[in-house]
């Protein structure tokens, strides 16, 4: 399960949130039936986790589930000579997917 912007999420869904963690259980909206789930948790964030612990914004507890292996990821703009070499393999992928012939961005055809 991905959970996108984990750093804006209240106090009772971050209560919430570590409750699933740590039981595996859940209830639906306005349902009184709890509920199992045996997933893998992926979570993003652009805000730094360690310092909302600190401001006391984000649950220390918390915090320390998810930080189980940490990935940063540079922002695309230091990261500009990637972007050609990414657009040209998601248009060599679409073409091909597409039955299309395989061209660069100037539209000329590709070896490929």
């Amino acid at each position: 399960m991905f959970l996108d912007e984990i750093g804006e999420i209240d106090a009772t869904t971050q209560g919430q949130v570590l409750r699933f963690l740590g039981e595996r259980t859940f209830e639906r909206l306005g349902a009184n039936k709890t509920l199992t789930a045996d997933v893998r948790l992926v979570t993003a964030t652009n805000k730094d986790l360690a310092e909302m612990v600190q401001a006391g914004t984000f649950r220390e507890d918390l915090y320390f589930r998810l930080k189980v292996a940490k990935s940063n990821c540079r922002r695309w703009r230091e990261r500009k000579p990637d972007i050609p070499l990414l657009a040209l393999s998601f248009l060599r992928e679409f073409a091909t997917e597409n039955g299309k012939p395989v061209a660069d961005f100037t539209g000329k055809p590709s070896r490929r």
